[in-house]
């Protein structure tokens, strides 16, 4: 089904325009526990930064070994939070690079030439249907 526009159609030599049916993707339960993930990720840094510098701040003015100590493994600890939210985005954008590659197509031609293909394509090739 079509909208139809007399002028357009005697100029253009078409006879419907079809519609255009724009789909809107969600969250999978996998890209919304990704985010959380990542979000938890973020805080935790947060967090932890703040933790070290009153470590930090503890441990010069006590002069303490075991203050030191406790904000050597603060400082380990963070940066294996870092570390985990890089890998964290690594995966996804690997996920996501996978699925663009496999519904990545192009078609590089004019409007016309488009449409002859789809009206008469070529035996070699299969063209899915379209859900219009």
């Amino acid at each position: 089904m079509g909208i139809t526009d007399d002028k357009l159609s005697e100029k253009f030599e078409v006879t419907t325009i079809p519609e255009v049916v724009v789909e809107v993707e969600t969250l999978t339960d996998e890209d919304s526990d990704i985010e959380k993930a990542r979000s938890t990720y973020r805080g935790l840094i947060d967090d932890g930064e703040g933790a070290i510098k009153d470590i930090l701040h503890i441990a010069a003015n006590t002069e303490s070994p075991r203050a030191y100590e406790v904000a050597g493994q603060l400082i380990k600890t963070v940066s294996e939070v870092a570390k985990d939210l890089v890998a964290a985005r690594k995966n996804q954008q690997k996920s996501t690079k996978t699925d663009i590659d496999k519904q990545t197509n192009i078609f590089v031609g004019s409007t016309k030439e488009l449409l002859n293909l789809l009206k008469n394509p070529p035996q070699d090739v299969e063209v899915p249907e379209a859900d219009v």
